[in-house]
């Protein structure tokens, strides 16, 4: 019986495994139509000056400007980073001394939003580091001042160090709607285009600009992929994050299906599994079913019980898997609701509810199909035969 007993709790863990799977494809969906449908970040098109093909056009200030008077578009976000340094004679901050960090303008639509110590915005001359930098946490630097080093560009591959001071109002966890690099700091657009008119002019002097990245947040979810495929059509590299969302239904209808046919598999392992269980057990109750049937109970009493004993068993089985699925569901999205699409947005729950609630109800109907056979044999056979072993 202990390695039937181990078998059945085997099959609860397969039961259990298959309404994760369906759960958590389920929960991935449902965030995907929120993410579609509510979220205006859904709205945002990037649009990248670098390329596989390299065939794409630059990013300019011309580029910036064509877009501000777009009337589908809402925002513009010229993107890019330039690096800086602490120099090392900063005294407590001598632990970053040395280590690049890459200024970033900040932008609410797409920067994190787990925020210590700063405001929702951030005014000239103010930066929020990373949290943490090679295992040191950077959070005592806030609402200190701190130097920091650029470099001004003199001419072809030569430049010069200047300074600027910066207050330190806040840190932030690296995370992104967008992957922006290691050791981001993020500085208004004001202390971002001080940066930039060190590193990049033109012959005259006057400043020339090409973007490395430019977000536009469009007018709903709609519009951003009619503005991607526009600047598609202009020779941009350009893709609306709804698009890139549009790539998703196949993997989780393909998640849905898997998690569906594991259910059916398990179906079909429980009913023979069930069957040779039965068996089994019947067997141990021949002289229990000689005895009653001794007492005067009918085969139609017996066969009764024992479907209702078997019943109960498969729906047990059921129960547990249930409760195991839904829980190792539920610990999948507390996991990965930051890391997973969707999982953030959806509980990890099944829409259609009456399929997981028929689980147990389901797995004690197979209990009692599988086991039919040793049933009906042990129905079949006499009572002295029953009784031979007392």
């Amino acid at each position: 019986m202990t390695r039937q007993r181990a078998l059945l709790l085997g099959l609860s863990c397969c039961i259990g495994i298959a309404i994760m799977v369906a759960s958590i494809a389920a929960s991935a969906a449902r965030g995907y139509l929120l993410d579609l449908g509510d979220d205006s970040a859904s709205a945002i098109v990037e649009v990248s000056s670098v390329t596989v093909s390299g065939d794409a056009r630059p990013l300019t200030t011309e580029t910036v400007r064509a877009a501000e008077a777009a009337d589908d578009i809402e925002s513009v976000m010229p993107w890019g980073q330039v690096g800086f340094s602490i120099p090392a004679a900063e005294g407590a901050h001598r632990s970053v001394s040395g280590i690049a960090f890459w200024a970033t303008p900040y932008y609410p639509q797409i920067a994190g939003d787990a925020w210590k110590g700063a405001d929702a915005g951030l005014g000239d001359g103010e930066v929020v580091m990373p949290s943490s930098v090679s295992g040191t946490d950077l959070s005592e630097l806030i609402g200190n001042d701190v130097s920091v080093e650029a470099t001004r560009r003199t001419g072809p591959n030569e430049g010069e160090s200047v300074q600027r001071t910066w207050e330190v109002t806040g840190v932030h966890d690296g995370e992104s709607l967008f992957d922006q690099g290691n050791n981001v700091a993020y500085v208004s657009t004001g202390t971002f285009e001080d940066l930039v008119a060190l590193q990049e002019t033109g012959a005259d002097g006057a400043l020339d600009t090409q973007w490395d990245v430019i977000y536009l947040q469009a007018q709903s979810v709609e519009d951003s992929i009619a503005v991607a495929e526009r600047l598609q059509d202009q020779g941009y590299a350009a893709e609306s994050l709804a698009q890139r969302l549009q790539s998703l239904p196949a993997l989780i209808d393909a998640l849905r299906i898997v998690g569906w046919l594991l259910l059916a598999g398990v179906g079909l392992l429980l009913t023979v599994t069930m069957g040779a269980v039965a068996s089994s057990w019947s067997a141990s109750r021949r002289e229990e079913v000689g005895m009653l049937r001794a007492t005067g109970w009918s085969t139609a009493e017996l066969r009764s019980a024992l479907f209702v004993q078997l019943g109960l068993i498969g729906a047990l089985l059921g129960g547990l898997g249930v409760i195991i699925g839904l829980g190792g569901a539920g610990i999948v999205g507390a996991v990965g609701a930051d890391r997973v699409p969707g999982l953030g947005a959806a509980d990890a729950t099944i829409p259609v509810w009456w399929p997981v609630l028929a689980t147990p109800a389901v797995a004690g109907v197979l209990a009692v199909l599988g086991a039919w056979r040793g049933v009906a044999t042990l129905m079949n056979a006499p009572s002295a035969e029953l009784l031979k072993g007392l």
